[in-house]
């Protein structure tokens, strides 16, 4: 079955913010080990991903999937 241009952009947005929220709590995880389970510190939080951030990581997929 052929998907519609919409739906391939759909299915590559949806990838890259599950892409980026993946990294965001790996980055947690890490953090919790480093810290022995104690309480994170706020400024040590990474940054939550940003519709900008998906956007980009989306964009650049579609380029890399173009390119011959």
């Amino acid at each position: 079955m052929n998907k519609s241009p919409y739906e391939l952009r759909y299915e590559l947005l949806a990838f890259a913010r599950d892409s980026l929220t993946s990294e965001y709590y790996a980055k947690i995880e890490e953090l919790k080990s480093l810290t022995d389970g104690s309480k994170i510190i706020s400024t040590m939080m990474p940054k939550y991903p940003s519709k900008d951030d998906i956007f980009k990581l989306a964009e650049e997929y579609k380029n890399f999937i173009e390119r011959k």
